[in-house]
């Protein structure tokens, strides 16, 4: 119980930070084996092991895999143990090297999850598109961020409401979206303060008029940064009222979040869901 507990809290620490990890849980057992139904282990993106799956004629393999479906962002399926468990599901994937040779002569199954950071989107400003889009990315799976001179109560479409052009408290990685609608209020503040970050994608709400007339402001001071900004932001539908300005935003956003999810999104539930890899374990170590 106490390894569970850890795990948990450790899932939980590094859901805080963004940073990705996976779950790798025993599912089934044979015979006499060091892993247990319900053993739970957590591995981080660098390798570092937390929780118990079984000993050491797996755990190398456990590590490598659980290393892979993080980077692939597809969970998959270890069979550990001797020839015979090969024979009993190979007919789910092909076996991959050779049976493990575990000393207890057990056989088990493990099941890799990778848990990835939740799709996160910041929006600058407090204008009717800003709110709309605000609510139409939560529903559809975004963690939504707003910098905005709002208190809290006054967005309750935001996860979180930070000050106006205050990211500094913020994690911003490659799964965050940025997008300015301030509405020429304070648009050179918040790009500066969006251009600061690693987002993977930095849109503006914009005419194109107005972004030029940004742009050639800013130039002096962002220099190449600049080229991150996709202005006017969101798919071009011709003239729009506010609320349509937020849909055509959001579809280049979703668009966008595809691209990087595509081929593998099934652990974050982007995209088509892709059936778990199973793999025979070979040489283990």
């Amino acid at each position: 119980m106490e390894l569970l507990t850890d795990v948990v809290s450790a899932s939980r620490d590094l859901d805080r930070r963004r940073e990705p990890y996976a779950l790798a849980t025993v599912v089934w057992t044979k015979g006499t084996s060091s892993g247990k139904a319900g053993d739970k282990a957590l591995v981080t993106a660098d390798g570092t092991l937390q929780g118990w799956v079984g000993g050491a004629c797996a755990i190398g393999t456990v590590i490598r895999e659980c290393r892979a479906a993080i980077e692939e962002g597809r969970p998959r399926v270890l069979l550990v143990g001797a020839d015979e468990l090969a024979d009993a599901d190979g007919s789910r994937v092909p076996r991959i090297g050779r049976p493990a040779s575990c000393a207890s002569e057990g056989s088990y199954e493990i099941f890799i999850e990778p848990v990835l950071p939740r799709p996160q989107l910041v929006i600058f400003g407090d204008a009717p598109v800003a709110r709309t889009l605000g609510a139409l990315a939560r529903t559809v799976g975004f963690r939504v961020v707003v910098s905005s001179a709002a208190e809290p109560g006054q967005r309750p479409e935001a996860h979180r409401v930070v000050p106006k052009a205050e990211l500094s408290d913020v994690v911003v990685d490659d799964r965050t979206w940025v997008v300015v609608a301030t509405m020429g209020r304070w648009d050179g503040k918040a790009l500066r303060a969006a251009l600061g970050t690693g987002a993977r994608f930095v849109g503006l709400v914009a005419s194109r008029r107005r972004w030029v007339k940004l742009e050639r402001e800013l130039r002096a001071d962002l220099g190449a940064a600049l080229g991150r900004v996709r202005a006017p932001v969101g798919l071009d539908l011709g003239p729009l009222p506010h609320e349509e300005i937020a849909v055509a935003v959001l579809a280049e956003l979703v668009q966008d979040k595809a691209a990087m999810a595509s081929p593998a999104a099934s652990a974050t539930g982007e995209g088509s869901p892709a059936a778990p890899e199973t793999i025979r374990v070979g040489d283990v170590g």
